[in-house]
């Protein structure tokens, strides 16, 4: 399945690669956002709505969208008309959610995409939130203006923050034991850590300026 900033709703296709791809109309909100995964073993999709109101919907099946209670915990799912290069992760048993109540930013969190519930933070969430990922039993959460990433052990209580070599960091991703964050600039603006945010190393990029959107690829 794919979705995007787009009022055509959500595609999907049984070979991706091909241009076999089949258009599911969505009428009740505009898909600004797209997230699959699996939850405590069944299938999800989550989309964030453009149009606010509901802010979250959720699917098992691609086909049927139902929304959640996200807007009565949550303002807006984020700055810029949701354009948040990743506002969802999941742990396969938790999925977060990042946005703002009114310009605060904030996290939510959900055990069946359906009821959500405000995280707790106790360094205050700064800056546009920007992106969210799981990994190693650590939740971490980055923004669009600030050095820091906020951490939690349980994904509702954000108890720590770490400090890192990028003021404005674009997205943060997992993958293969490794913590990775990306920014805007020149080519040094990518970093990894592989002890949970306690080093961190410059990526070698030789392509120039990079806005990065996603940072990591299993």
């Amino acid at each position: 399945y794919a979705g995007g900033y787009n009022t055509q709703g959500i595609g999907y296709s049984a070979n991706p690669v091909s241009i076999a791809w089949t258009n599911v109309a969505i009428t009740s909100f505009v898909c600004a956002a797209f997230y699959a995964f699996n939850l405590n073993g069944t299938p999800y999709a989550l989309a964030a709505n453009l149009n606010g109101g509901n802010w979250i919907y959720y699917s098992t099946d691609g086909l049927n969208w139902t929304a959640s209670n996200a807007n009565t915990v949550i303002t807006n799912m984020g700055y810029n008309y949701n354009r948040i290069n990743n506002p969802f992760g999941s742990s396969g048993s938790m999925v977060l959610a990042i946005g703002a109540n009114g310009s605060n930013p904030t996290a939510i969190y959900s055990t069946n995409c359906s009821t959500w519930t405000a995280c707790t933070f106790t360094t205050t969430l700064t800056g546009a939130p920007n992106g969210v990922a799981y990994g190693n039993g650590k939740w971490m959460i980055c923004t669009q203006t600030a050095s820091t990433l906020w951490v939690s052990s349980n994904g509702t209580a954000f108890t720590s923050t770490i400090t890192v070599p990028l003021t404005t960091i674009n997205t943060i991703s997992y993958v293969n034991n490794t913590w990775v964050i990306g920014g805007i600039g020149t080519m040094s603006n990518v970093y990894y850590s592989k002890d949970d945010g306690a080093t961190w190393n410059v990526a070698t990029i030789s392509i120039g300026t990079v806005q990065c959107s996603a940072t990591a690829i299993k």
